[in-house]
């Protein structure tokens, strides 16, 4: 017997592959000299979530934010999510690459990504489309995709 098992299978139309079923995007902008409302000024649009320098970290920390904070949140669902949120998140920033650009040089700008898979080896798909709304921003992508801890079920993938 062969050592591949049901190769013919994998991928044809009864065959489900098993991935990330739930996902979350952020881009976030981080910076020691501009203000939330100066980078919501440039980007033309209000953030989901921000804090300014010197801001407090939670209420009983005594710590403070070393820089400010503006961060816009995509969280989209359906039934096969894969990475809709990642795409709509790219959506959104699709015409503000001149925008990000004008602040590349006074933030950190990081683009996050993070699923949830149905499967002990978290794979996922990144459509070609999807890699080239990445670049267009010139952001590198922090990404975790968390796994089933569940005990491994024997399903290898092929079927």
């Amino acid at each position: 017997m062969s050592p591949v098992r049901h190769v013919a299978r994998v991928g044809c139309g009864s065959y489900r592959w098993r991935m990330v079923i739930d996902d979350i995007a952020s881009l976030s902008f981080y910076s020691e000299t501009l203000t939330v409302a100066e980078m919501t000024a440039v980007l033309g649009l209000e953030p989901d979530r921000s804090h300014e320098l010197g801001d407090p970290v939670g209420v009983r920390s005594g710590r403070v934010h070393d820089s400010a904070l503006w961060s816009c949140t995509v969280k989209r669902t359906g039934e096969d999510p894969g990475t809709l949120s990642l795409e709509g998140l790219l959506e959104v920033f699709a015409d503000r690459s001149d925008a990000i650009d004008q602040l590349r040089d006074l933030c950190e700008i990081r683009l996050w990504w993070s699923g949830t898979s149905d499967s002990g080896q978290g794979g996922f798909v990144l459509k070609q489309e999807t890699v080239a709304a990445i670049a267009a921003l010139k952001c590198d992508l922090f990404g975790t995709v968390y796994v089933d801890d569940d005990e491994d079920d024997g399903d290898d993938g092929l079927g």
